[in-house]
């Protein structure tokens, strides 16, 4: 399981967002290219991306973005974000 990289910039600057984007990348590729996606392994990622450093809302716009740009929200009317 890749290690997440906590945050380098300081809370109050306006790109931080998108290096904890990139910070969650691979292991939330690896969730999303599964068959059978886990919501455990969603929410790992979300409590592991929160050890590291990142706030829930940073996690949060992160993992919404990403799915966004993947244009896979789940099943339809079945997201599979745990929020």
């Amino acid at each position: 399981m890749a290690q997440i990289k906590g945050p380098v910039l300081p809370a109050i600057h306006p790109k931080r967002w998108l290096d904890c984007e990139r910070a969650l990348q691979e292991r939330f590729t690896a969730i999303a290219e599964r068959n059978e996606r886990r919501v455990e392994a969603l929410k790992e990622l979300i409590v592991d991306a929160i050890e590291a450093g990142w706030t829930e809302p940073e996690v949060k716009r992160a993992l919404v973005d990403m799915i966004e740009a993947r244009e896979d929200t789940g099943k339809a009317g079945d997201s599979w974000l745990p929020w």
